[in-house]
C-alpha cells in the first residue's frame, strides 16, 4: 500500500511541471497569434467583416484577450477561443495535483503513526 501511495504522489508531483508547461505554452501561443498590432491592423483594414468602422480596442493579459469594438457595437476577438480554457484548465489541474498529493501524503503519514511496529 505504501509503495502504491508513494508512486501516486510521485506521479501527481510529476504532472505539476508538465501542466505548468502546457499552460505557459498555450498562453504564449495565444499571445503570439494575437500580436496587438496585428489585431489592430486586421480590424482597422476591415479584414474582419464588420458593418461599421473601428471604435476602439479592449485588451488584457489575464485572461488574455484583445477585442476590436466597432461603432455599431459588434466585436471581434483576436485571441483564439481555446487559449484561456487551456491555460486555466492546466492551472486548475496543477492545484488539483498539489492538493491530492498533500492529502494522500497526510493520510499515509497518519496511517504510519497509528500502525503497530
Amino acid at each position: 500500500m505504501a509503495r502504491s501511495l508513494s508512486r501516486t504522489t510521485t506521479a501527481l508531483w510529476t504532472a505539476v511541471p508538465l501542466l505548468f508547461g502546457l499552460a505557459l505554452l498555450a498562453y504564449l501561443a495565444g499571445g503570439a497569434l494575437t500580436a496587438i498590432d496585428e489585431v489592430r491592423e486586421r480590424c482597422a483594414k476591415e479584414i474582419v467583416p464588420a458593418s461599421a468602422p473601428l471604435d476602439h480596442m479592449d485588451g488584457g493579459f489575464l485572461p488574455l484577450h484583445w477585442t476590436c469594438v466597432f461603432e455599431d457595437g459588434t466585436t471581434y476577438e483576436g485571441v483564439p477561443s481555446w487559449t484561456n480554457p487551456v491555460v486555466f484548465g492546466a492551472l486548475g489541474g496543477i492545484m488539483a495535483c498539489v492538493m491530492a498529493s498533500l492529502v494522500l501524503d497526510r493520510r499515509f503519514r497518519g496511517r504510519a503513526r497509528n500502525s503497530p511496529t
